[in-house]
């Protein structure tokens, strides 16, 4: 029994300290940035798989965007649709490129495919930035990105991801949360200790060169972390930018849900069984902090299946009156920290802390979910999350 408790004490000791030290550099988190330069001339690129309905939104929103018109253009990459998405992005004022490879789907294959085969009509842009077709952009993100990727050696560079339906549900308030701990907290905390910052694949923006010079490597349904660990190997850390924000539709119904948490946790899962040994090899070879700290952040398992297994081992080690008590204690404590400090650095409104009360559902939710995923079939093929207005669409 001391043996168990040593094992499970060591890792609960580990990973709280990992999570203490990323959500304390999350409050003196500095982002770089350089906004007396001249703004970039940038190409925004939105990947798009029949999404004739939600792609004009997206393009709107970057039309609005408070920089000077005559620096960017607006280019989707119709990849293998079927509906009215190139016509309608046209008519919306965007330039179109459209790929035709069903057998070759997939938003990393598009990507590739666009870097490497049509690179030259990227020839007088300084940098690109990739939007989801589902996502709407700050006014300012265009010039936030700008004046980032303008800071010297800074070649790639991550925009807050936030939630653009925040009230259509619980799950979506739920999702603020968990968006404001991975996508803010958890990037801010992670430069600052000098590791890397994603991609993130929405609202990312390069230095032209970075993605034309080897095209998008990672082919996976998580090709932005199979990517930012590719980008490891040549020294390149993703800077983030919290002032620059991209907002996305998240699930609202259950089937939705379920879909995307699929894809997530199984894509990252698969990838933790491919890289996890190779990280930590690197840096035994190599010495270098950012694949240690790369290596924790991929293995820090989901918040959920922390807090249920930390609780769990509390309860156990109590009754087994192990040394243990007290680690896993402090882990629990230090997950309260890390939650509430993302409430307060976002400002999340009080809707956002009320729903706090109804997260154990969302906890006995997703635990079917992560067996599945575990001991079930999870598919690598990239699918397509249903929209909202489809799903309304698809009960008339």
């Amino acid at each position: 029994m001391n043996i168990f408790f040593f094992v499970f004490g060591l890792w609960s000791f580990v990973f709280t300290l990992y999570l203490f030290l990323v959500t304390v550099g999350a409050y003196f988190f500095r982002r770089r940035s350089d906004p007396t330069k001249p703004p970039l001339k940038l190409a925004v690129v939105i990947p798009a798989y029949n999404e004739a309905r939600e792609i004009e939104k997206v393009i709107q929103s970057i039309k609005d965007s408070y920089y000077p018109i005559n620096k960017f253009r607006i280019i989707v990459l119709a990849d293998n649709c079927t509906d009215r998405t190139a016509e309608v992005s046209r008519q919306a004022g965007a330039e179109v490129v459209e790929r035709d490879d069903p057998l070759n789907p997939g938003k990393g294959q598009a990507l590739d495919w666009l870097f490497t085969a049509k690179k030259d009509i990227f020839a007088e842009e300084e940098a690109i930035i990739l939007i989801d077709a589902d996502a709407v952009v700050d006014p300012y993100f265009l010039s936030q990105m700008s004046s980032s990727l303008s800071a010297e050696g800074v070649k790639i560079v991550q925009s807050f991801n936030g939630v653009s339906n925040p009230i259509s549900s619980w799950r979506t308030s739920l999702s603020v949360i968990a968006f404001d701990l991975v996508n803010y907290i958890r990037l801010k905390g992670r430069n600052f200790l000098g590791g890397t910052a994603g991609p993130k694949g929405n609202g990312v923006g390069f230095s032209k060169e970075v993605v034309l010079k080897s095209g998008w490597p990672a082919k996976s349904i998580v090709e932005d972390l199979e990517f930012s660990l590719l980008l490891l190997d040549e020294g390149v850390k993703v800077q983030f930018n919290p002032l620059a924000k991209v907002y996305s539709e998240m699930a609202v119904f259950m089937s939705q849900a379920q879909a995307q948490r699929m894809r997530w946790e199984g894509g990252r899962w698969h990838l933790i069984r491919s890289e996890c040994f190779v990280l930590l090899k690197k840096f035994i070879c190599s010495g270098k902090w950012a694949y240690l700290e790369a290596w924790l952040d991929l293995l820090f398992p989901p918040l959920t299946i922390w807090l249920l297994l930390n609780f769990g081992l509390l309860i156990l080690a109590f009754i087994a009156s192990s040394f243990a008590v007290k680690i896993f204690l402090t882990a629990l404590i230090v997950s309260g920290f890390y939650v509430l400090s993302g409430l307060i650095l976002r400002r999340a409104p009080l809707h956002v802390w009320g729903h706090l009360f109804v997260a154990p559902v969302f906890i006995l939710w997703k635990i079917p979910l992560y067996f599945k995923i575990l001991f079930g079939k999870v598919g690598h093929k990239w699918e397509r999350t249903q929209r909202k207005s489809e799903f309304h669409d698809s009960k008339k």
